[in-house]
């Protein structure tokens, strides 16, 4: 297959890596339309909000999601999750649901709270279905990640342009109502025929009981301590935190740059989507290149190449030239996701929804936190004034100027990955592992 071999690209076939990829892309469509959803609302005069305000709402929902996926982890490494997984999409969906609703109150306040809470079925779901989608096959978890995630970012990238065009209609209109965004609301209906089918793939209690003498056997084999891994796991979340607050902080303004110029929901989130659509197709060659080159080599090759693509952005002219740029940005910097979350649990002695709750919330926390300093360097502090005046008033570098400064954020990020001692990197397959397989799953 030239790049990819036939045995390397193939899908995982079991069951249980289907239940949860088809959740993943559909809990990330959702997420993913939820920053176009804010920014058509605020501009249709539905509920207006400023840069600050936007930034604030996403930002808060990651941040729900991201502090509870540890916990959500942890209860999925005892009880198998069943339930975690596919009630936080179920969550997902009925909740975005309400705070759409709710925004033709014209309450911010009463808006916010569900858009925030929604976070939280995300979180529930994540760390359960990614050690789901890596023990899926023990042998082959870097490549199950990178298609796990591939599932993820595919959502990523649909969810954006799906609800732009949905939205196109009620841009259309003088005044749109709740009734007017009815085919938004239809949407949820995809969860109907998938909730069943993540309930039936994902493990019950006993199964994944069955199981576990294995995991703590692989575990105990890579003779890995916390004090050895205290220094990796403090220079990676650093890098987490620099990356990701740049990368996920910009992903989550660029619907708001194109509006800015005067384009469409269409437009802009189809451009989002393209940077979405991007990291998830690439994302399966940088895991393929990751075993091959190593883990720091290609993260370090991404960050220093993809970082660029954040400064070059607000200096495009044309919707076309914008798309070109946000893709490169999605396929290089924002298709390296799964490697991070692979080298954690690789590093953590810890069960895999544990150490990937570790992984996704970090990564969550610090792109929640871009998104608030990004919009605050855009607007400055005061846009968060109760006072309209204030708000009005206050100022800041500028949107344009504040892609420039994240961009330089995670090119400084690069550096820390060069402080990481090698062996941190290593695969655990490495390490003597006993001749236990997992029961399985499904």
């Amino acid at each position: 297959m030239g790049v990819l071999t036939w045995a390397q690209a193939r899908f995982p076939q079991q069951r249980v890596f289907w239940a949860v990829s088809l959740g993943h892309l559909v809990n990330d469509i959702f997420m993913s339309m939820g920053p176009v959803m804010l920014v058509f609302i605020s501009s249709s005069g539905i509920l207006p909000m400023n840069a600050a305000q936007l930034g604030l709402a996403v930002s808060l929902r990651q941040i729900a999601g991201a502090l509870s996926q540890p916990l959500f982890g942890g209860i999925g490494d005892r009880t198998g999750g069943r339930w975690l997984g596919a009630g936080g999409v179920a969550w997902v969906i009925i909740v975005q649901t309400l705070s759409v609703l709710l925004a033709f109150t014209g309450s911010f306040t009463l808006m916010v709270v569900p858009f925030i809470a929604v976070g939280l079925g995300s979180g529930a779901f994540h760390p359960v279905a990614a050690s789901h989608a890596a023990e899926a096959d023990p042998d082959n978890q870097a490549r199950n990640m990178s298609y796990f995630f591939m599932f993820g970012q595919l959502g990523l990238a649909i969810g954006p342009v799906l609800g732009g065009i949905l939205l196109q209609g009620a841009a259309q209109a003088d005044d749109p109502t709740a009734s007017s965004l009815m085919s938004v609301y239809l949407v949820g209906l995809i969860g109907i025929p998938l909730l069943p089918y993540m309930l039936g793939g994902i493990p019950q209690k006993a199964a994944h009981a069955a199981g576990q003498a294995a995991r703590t056997a692989r575990r105990a084999a890579s003779k890995l301590t916390w004090r050895e891994a205290a220094a990796p796991l403090l220079i990676v979340s650093l890098f987490v935190l620099l990356r990701s607050m740049a990368q996920q902080g910009s992903a989550a303004f660029i619907p708001v740059l194109l509006e800015q110029r005067g384009y469409d929901p269409a437009a802009y989130g189809f451009v989002t989507g393209l940077y979405w659509i991007a990291s998830g197709m690439v994302g399966v060659l940088w895991g393929h290149w990751a075993d091959r080159f190593g883990l720091r080599r290609v993260l370090l090759f991404a960050v220093v190449v993809g970082s660029p693509t954040l400064i070059l952005l607000p200096a495009t002219q044309s919707l076309f030239a914008a798309a070109v740029v946000a893709t490169l940005s999605g396929a290089i910097l924002s298709g390296t996701h799964s490697l991070i979350v692979v080298f954690l649990q690789r590093l953590i002695p810890a069960g895999k929804g544990f150490a990937t709750g570790i992984g996704l919330g970090g990564i969550f926390v610090a792109g929640a936190l871009g998104s608030v300093f990004y919009g605050l360097l855009a607007d400055g502090p005061a846009a968060l004034s109760a006072d309209p005046v204030v708000a009005a008033a206050s100022t800041g570098i500028g949107l344009e100027a504040a892609f420039v400064v994240n961009g330089l954020m995670a090119l400084a990020s690069a550096g820390l990955l060069l402080l990481i001692p090698s062996w941190a990197y290593q695969r655990q397959s490495a390490r003597p592992v006993p001749a236990v397989e997992p029961a399985a799953a499904d």
